[in-house]
């Protein structure tokens, strides 16, 4: 994802297999950051945060998406432009909450 952070905020976003899949711009960002919770907002200082596995949340206008993303980097640019790259990122809506915790069953059960 790449942002643009100066009012409004431009993002574009880019995973490891499938290249710059967005580019627009939003009102906010936040990202699930190794030192925490961290929202971005046009004119946000220039910054480089690692992604830890949680929920990103895109916020344009009156409507939020949400994403989870498993690992990655924000690389938060002067000119309210930021970058967000990640290994994998599924709107959280396309998630199966059942089968992720039957898949977790299974895995944690084969690694006994």
């Amino acid at each position: 994802m790449f942002l643009f952070l100066q009012p409004p905020l431009t993002r574009s976003h880019r995973t490891v297999r499938r290249g710059i899949v967005r580019r627009y711009e939003v009102d906010m960002v936040i990202v699930p950051a190794t030192t925490g919770q961290m929202g971005v907002l046009p004119g946000h200082v220039a910054t480089i945060a690692e992604f830890k596995p949680g929920v990103l949340s895109v916020h344009e206008g009156s409507e939020t998406t949400k994403y989870f993303v498993s690992s990655g980097f924000v690389f938060i640019h002067a000119n309210s432009f930021a970058d967000i790259i990640t290994v994998k990122a599924v709107p959280l809506d396309r998630i199966n909450a059942n089968l992720v915790q039957k898949r977790l069953v299974d895995f944690t059960q084969k690694l006994s």
